[in-house]
């Protein structure tokens, strides 16, 4: 093929890629299953995440890397089935749009404590991060900037993660970058209780 032919294939390529993306995403939204809970070790969680995502995807130059509290456990109540989707899902929007022009993306996924004991995962890039007015609006079904994005990515990211009884947030990386934060829920209570027991521990 000449070069025309091959550039009229590649266009082609793309749109089936995002068309099949966005059937994909409305079949999970379709056929949602219901939370199946377990209380799982975020911290081997998330290296495990890692190791089997740099295994089944080809890097390049780009880095992708488990970062755990040292001799700090963190417990959560998840579905690791539902956890493991919305984490794929923003490593790999952070890997395709969370990098500077012609440098190499680095993520970062971030299991730790937060605030008042509550369980954190966070997956951030050192990208140019997303201008405040974008963010206000890209949890919203079938909002997107990009050519070839569906729009449906991280809407159905936040409804998995509010089935899970956890947070899904978007933080403005200071220096550059963006983080998406995911609030877990600890053994035995919900993100909700755990503010509510600090702020009356502290009263």
């Amino acid at each position: 093929m000449d070069a025309t032919d091959q550039r009229m294939v590649e266009i082609i390529n793309n749109h089936c890629i995002r068309l099949n993306e966005i059937i994909e995403n409305i079949l999970q939204l379709s056929r949602r299953e219901r939370s199946r809970p377990e209380t799982l070790d975020l911290g081997q969680w998330v290296r495990s995440f890692v190791d089997e995502y740099r295994q089944g995807n080809d890097l390049g130059n780009d880095s992708l890397r488990a970062i755990t509290g040292a001799g700090e456990a963190v417990a959560v109540v998840a579905d690791p089935q539902q956890l493991q989707q919305v984490v794929w899902n923003l490593v790999q929007n952070a890997l395709r749009y969370g990098r500077l022009p012609g440098e190499p993306a680095r993520v970062m996924v971030v299991s730790r404590l937060g605030e008042h004991g509550v369980p954190v995962l966070e997956v951030i890039d050192r990208g140019p991060g997303i201008p405040q007015k974008v963010a206000a609006q890209i949890f919203e079904p079938f909002y997107t900037t990009h050519e070839y994005g569906t729009g449906l990515g991280l809407y159905l990211a936040r409804q998995m993660a509010e089935a899970n009884q956890a947070l899904l947030e978007y933080v403005r990386v200071a220096g550059g970058g963006s983080c998406f934060r995911l609030v877990l829920t600890p053994p035995a209570r919900s993100p909700a209780d755990a503010l509510e027991a600090d702020q009356a521990d502290t009263a």
